[in-house]
């Protein structure tokens, strides 16, 4: 879902996959069936592991 979503906004494919994968990495650290992270979670966790 990260992927696809910023892709679709026009993203280049190294921004999507990045994306993704943090998206991807916050949702499988969680419980629950309402674990998607929100765009802030993601860009925090983009610039930790930048």
């Amino acid at each position: 879902a990260g992927f696809l979503a910023t892709w679709l906004e026009g993203a280049d494919i190294d921004r999507s996959l990045a994306y993704g994968n943090a998206c991807g990495a916050l949702t499988a650290s969680r419980d629950g069936a309402r674990s998607a992270p929100t765009g802030e979670e993601i860009e925090d966790v983009l610039a930790r592991h930048s």
